[in-house]
């Protein structure tokens, strides 16, 4: 059975990022698992992956061909049934909204490592805590977020929530 790569969990960027950050990201990846600068055991395994994901995810036609069967794979699980997705109860829209709220909060307090641990598991497995506080350190030195304002809309139900 075909075992489908997600190139976008090995460059470690969202599935919408701009080209600019894909380069970013691969460069970044590459001066870490480059195997002349890390002598790790399987460098030369990473540094094929991550090569691989950015040679798919920089070429604008073989990304396109990519997401559709990424999008399948990881995007949509319940594309067949979108009703359900908007019916799910607010308490769980709630409680997306407060882990939200506390992340950004944490974030605006320069609390980094409050906000790391409210990150999913799976992305714990692609930062560690100590780079993800380096980045967000190095981010908050050009930006400072100062405002902070969730809202969820229900659409099936005209709704918001605040």
């Amino acid at each position: 059975m075909h075992r489908f790569t997600d190139y976008y969990r090995i460059l470690q960027v969202h599935y919408l990022a701009e080209p600019e950050v894909i380069e970013s990201a691969y460069k970044g990846l590459a001066k870490k698992y480059h195997p002349d600068i890390n002598k790790s055991e399987n460098t030369e395994e990473i540094m094929q992956k991550i090569n691989q994901a950015y040679e798919v995810l920089s070429d604008s036609i073989k990304r396109q061909q990519y997401d559709l069967e990424w999008k399948g794979k990881f995007y949509e699980p319940n594309s067949n049934d979108h009703k359900a997705t908007y019916e799910k109860n607010d308490k769980s829209f709630s409680t997306a909204k407060s882990v939200l709220d506390e992340y950004f909060k944490n974030i605006m307090d320069n609390r980094f490592d409050f906000s790391y641990e409210l990150i999913s598991s799976i992305d714990k497995l692609n930062i560690t805590k100590a780079e993800f506080i380096s980045w967000q350190r190095a981010v908050s030195m050009v930006f400072q977020l100062t405002k902070y304002s969730c809202k969820i809309y229900l659409p099936l139900k005209s709704l918001w929530i605040e």
